[in-house]
């Protein structure tokens, strides 16, 4: 028992030292002083920049586009945020609906105006001027 307590503690101790020891160095920069890279994304309206290395850290994205809004603007067939989807929550059936709306107002206009004039066709009416 006392051996497997002395064994757990020198373990612990070797764990321990070794944890600060890799906290003293010194953690190598992550790039190369000048060196570039892309940034951002180039996935819809969006176009990549460009970082540029500094003190060994990645500083800002220049040239980047970003999105134009947070959600699509519809029917316009253009992914405007920059997620991969195209018109996403848009609902193009809605156009159907309208366009089926407006003719079915037109004929009705069309049927009370033919019913004002004792029945006759309108286009006869042109046809005889």
């Amino acid at each position: 028992m006392r051996l497997a307590l002395i064994v757990s503690l020198c373990i612990m101790l070797i764990l321990t030292a070794g944890a600060v020891h890799a906290q003293d160095q010194e953690e190598p920069p992550c790039c190369e002083e000048g060196e570039r890279r892309l940034c951002g994304t180039d996935t819809g309206v969006c176009e990549t920049g460009r970082a540029v290395c500094k003190d060994g850290e990645w500083v800002e994205c220049k040239g980047l586009k970003g999105p134009v809004s947070e959600a699509d603007i519809c029917g316009n067939g253009i992914d405007d945020n920059c997620n991969g989807e195209v018109d996403e929550n848009c609902f193009p059936w809605l156009s159907f609906i309208l366009v089926g709306l407006g003719i079915f107002f037109i004929g009705i206009g069309l049927y009370y105006m033919q019913k004002g004039q004792g029945g006759r066709i309108i286009s006869e009416d042109l046809a005889k001027d």
